[in-house]
């Protein structure tokens, strides 16, 4: 992931051997007051009736909330929520 001043967000590439489609590009736009990534699906190019939306908001330190919303003619089909905690590292005394 990079951020590209030119268009104002960060650019994540992935790329996958085994997955279809095998490259996918998104662009996050972070708000920083909210902190709350919001990202969209730049390649492979979605069918025009549909949007994926995407939700990322940093709550507290080490935990995270994502929320990923799929449209079909702007209407809600279906909704993934899910909390991530950061483990902490683990010493080794």
């Amino acid at each position: 992931m990079s951020y590209v001043p030119e268009l104002g967000v960060f650019v994540q590439k992935m790329n996958f051997s085994n997955h279809d489609p095998k490259n996918i590009t998104k662009h996050n736009h972070w708000n920083p007051k909210q902190k709350i990534a919001t990202l969209k699906i730049i390649n492979p190019n979605l069918p025009p009736e549909m949007e994926i939306k995407q939700h990322w908001k940093n709550t507290k330190l080490g935990v995270w909330e994502t929320k990923f919303e799929l449209y079909r003619e702007g209407k809600l089909v279906s909704k993934k929520e899910t909390i991530m905690t950061r483990k902490a590292k683990e010493t080794g005394n």
